[in-house]
């Protein structure tokens, strides 16, 4: 996209128009296939060419006849430069329109969310066959609702792409942008970090236990610091209990289960986080994906390994600090119908 509105602009401030004709190879020869595609695209994404607009309206292409209540009046809706409105056309104007628009469909998602899906009420208990009960101490979710803490009162729920309602901080978009043209055009707003860090979000994600795996390898550098200078045989048998200690306490011993996620690229930070907390040495962390179907377990798989790459994926399998299981079997349990006073 990104691409064709550097062409478009390139062309507006060379020529002042953007109509080019697509051409079609064929037996050797050129053959024009279309007179007006480029201004067709331009349409279709509510785009005007401004010398067009100008043969059929008061206004003229003269900078001096654009006033600032011209261009309040049609000048953001057709996204002409201020700067150079004889070229009729700003690729920033379009993409704070699409930031805009962004904007009104987390609007009206919220709506949805805070209408229809808060008011839904249990109607029946669940029965979920596992191995052993999860009760969870934290939750990180990834959810803008609060079902679970409506029905799990006593669980900490944090929301990690903000929740729904009044104050609504609701985050949707990408990882990250991997195209240097988009970096150009400073098109951030869509991407996630730009949105947790502008709404304010719960955006910190383990990093009690980050803090803690610093604070420890700090310790046991100190202690192995001591020992490289220290001759003593007995104080340097001391020196190493005390580190082996230090490495025993910098275990988190950290059950984490994901069910429901897609560990899909767009949430890279949050999967790269938690997958370097065994990084040089085995912290006890353990992590268990559940999936749906086998077609769910290729995909979260592939996921990983494109994040995290094969030599990573490959060491938490083999040393059974990742597993996959299917999800447990839940069964849906009819509640009994009150009793109805009989009529004598």
């Amino acid at each position: 996209m990104n691409k064709f509105l550097n062409q478009v602009e390139s062309s507006f401030e060379e020529f002042g128009d953007c109509n080019f004709p697509i051409h079609l190879i064929q037996n050797g020869e050129q053959k024009k296939v279309a007179e007006q595609y480029y201004l067709s695209l331009l349409e279709c994404n509510h785009l005007m060419n401004l010398r067009l607009l100008a043969k059929n309206s008061n206004y003229g292409q003269h900078v001096d006849f654009w006033t600032d209540e011209k261009f309040a009046e049609i000048g953001s809706l057709w996204f002409i430069s201020q700067e150079k409105p004889e070229y009729g056309f700003s690729k920033d104007m379009y993409l704070n329109f699409l930031v805009n628009q962004l904007d009104d469909f987390i609007f009206i998602f919220n709506l949805y969310l805070e209408l229809i899906v808060s008011k839904l009420i249990e109607n029946c208990s669940l029965s979920i066959n596992l191995e052993a009960r999860l009760v969870p101490d934290k939750i990180y979710s990834f959810n803008y609702t609060n079902t679970y803490q409506r029905i799990h009162k006593e669980v900490i729920v944090e929301y990690l792409h903000g929740s729904y309602g009044q104050d609504q901080n609701i985050v949707l978009g990408i990882s990250d942008l991997n195209d240097d043209s988009l970096k150009k055009l400073k098109a951030y707003g869509f991407t996630k970090y730009h949105q947790k860090l502008f709404k304010d979000t719960d955006y910190l994600f383990l990093d009690e236990y980050k803090n803690n795996i610093l604070e420890n390898e700090d310790d046991i550098l100190a202690l192995k610091d001591e020992l490289k200078g220290e001759n003593r045989s007995n104080y340097r048998d001391d020196l190493n209990r005390r580190i082996r200690v230090k490495q025993n306490e910098g275990k988190l011993n950290l059950e984490i289960t994901i069910w429901g996620h897609s560990l899909d690229i767009s949430d890279k930070d949050y999967i790269l986080d938690l997958f370097g907390l065994n990084d040089d040495i085995d912290r006890n962390v353990r992590v268990t994906v559940y999936y749906f179907n086998k077609t769910a377990k290729f995909s979260l798989l592939n996921n990983l390994l494109a994040i995290l790459g094969k030599d990573k994926v490959e060491q938490w399998m083999k040393n059974k600090w990742l597993c996959f299981k299917p999800n447990p079997e839940i069964k849906f349990l009819a509640q009994e119908s009150p009793d109805v006073d009989q009529a004598s």
